[in-house]
């Protein structure tokens, strides 16, 4: 569980940083963005690997996140 934890911390981290930047129409949007992309994978691998529901829930949320994200890429 603290593995799971972490990465939780790290994706919420990184999906900060990845708003503020589309918020203030930064120049380094897509290595943020990618950033976030990076950290929802690992966040939603290590949550879904859990049977508890808020682990679910947040691998869930993770994954369309990660799906947002990745379409933005394009």
């Amino acid at each position: 569980m603290e593995t799971c934890v972490r990465q939780c911390g790290r994706c919420i981290d990184a999906c900060t940083d990845c708003i503020s930047a589309f918020e203030s129409s930064s120049d380094n949007r897509g290595a943020l963005l990618q950033a976030c992309i990076d950290a929802c994978k690992k966040c939603a691998d290590e949550c879904g690997k859990h049977q508890h529901d808020h682990c679910q829930k947040c691998a869930d949320s993770c994954r369309a996140c990660l799906e947002e994200c990745e379409s933005m890429m394009l």
